[in-house]
């Protein structure tokens, strides 16, 4: 390979993955120094979105423009004349981006992970397909409140729904309203549904009426579509159980314990909380979506 594929090829790598043309041309310290610090920067971005709760989108940009800056950097620098490239030093150095990369990967997936909304039920709050931060909790010493949103895992699959009741409450479900322990729950009738952009054609506005439900100190938007029936639920919780309730209630395209019963409290997963990706039609995602939450 002559002296000038070689710089070539350097360049193409740092474009790849910063730091390893360096490497590859002989630069090490550059080299090296550049390969830590784009091993630690997207760390420092994801600990941030997780921890910090930064926007993910202000996280991309940040990166791109740390990206866009070392590339500056490292053009700048003279490859000089590139005798003997060091395939080995460019390899350990991808390996080793690698490495710190699966341990940050791997601390972090200890304290949340990523779930599919699964469907409508908590319409349009999140919908269906978008990938949601979920924050690990062990809720065997300490059952969830009532009012907030979980993910649960089932044998038919995932549930991402609303705890309503939990162990030894007696629940009433009865279209939108809820009794709980014979006291109907407060929930403020705020209207039909109004929303804008593509969503307000979906089948699933039609006639949909909204209410901000105080659930167990919490306080959230529950719909319901007005001409729709259903059979009232009367349930009293087990030891050991949560029932879990979409907040869009009249969907057909949900499920909740009202069909696969009430959920063990060790089968939770966690706390549901922002959007970290929407897709949209197409390849592209829905930008104005990453970062939403529900409360």
């Amino acid at each position: 390979m002559t002296s000038r594929a070689a710089g070539v090829l350097a360049r193409l790598l740092d474009l790849v993955l910063p730091g390893t043309g360096m490497l590859w041309a002989g630069h090490r310290n550059e080299g090296w120094n550049a390969i830590l610090a784009w091993a630690f920067l997207p760390s420092l971005m994801a600990t941030s979105v997780v921890l910090l709760d930064l926007d993910p989108r202000r996280a991309v940009v940040a990166l791109c423009v740390v990206y866009t800056a070392m590339q500056g950097l490292l053009w700048l620098t003279p490859l000089g004349t590139v005798q003997a490239p060091r395939a080995s030093r460019a390899v350990a150095g991808a390996l080793l981006y690698v490495v710190l990369l699966g341990l940050a990967t791997l601390s972090m997936s200890r304290s949340v992970t990523l779930v599919t909304v699964p469907d409508h039920g908590q319409w349009p709050g999140l919908l269906p397909g978008e990938h949601v931060m979920v924050r690990l909790e062990d809720y065997s010493e300490s059952p969830p409140d009532v009012g907030e949103l979980v993910a649960a895992r089932t044998a038919k699959g995932v549930l991402l729904a609303r705890v309503v009741a939990g162990a030894d409450d007696r629940l009433e479900v009865s279209g939108p309203t809820l009794r709980l322990n014979g006291a109907e729950v407060a929930a403020d009738d705020l209207g039909d549904l109004s929303l804008a952009g593509s969503e307000a054609d979906s089948a699933e506005a039609r006639n949909l009426r909204t209410w901000r439900e105080r659930c167990g100190g919490h306080s959230h938007i529950v719909f319901f579509a007005r001409g729709v029936t259903m059979a009232p639920v009367k349930v009293d919780v087990p030891e050991g159980q949560v029932f879990l309730l979409a907040d869009n209630r009249s969907t057909a395209q949900a499920s909740d314990s009202r069909d696969r019963g009430t959920v063990d409290v060790r089968d939770l997963v966690g706390r549901a909380e922002m959007v970290l990706w929407s897709p949209g039609p197409g390849l592209m995602p829905r930008w104005d979506r990453i970062g939403a939450r529900w409360p």
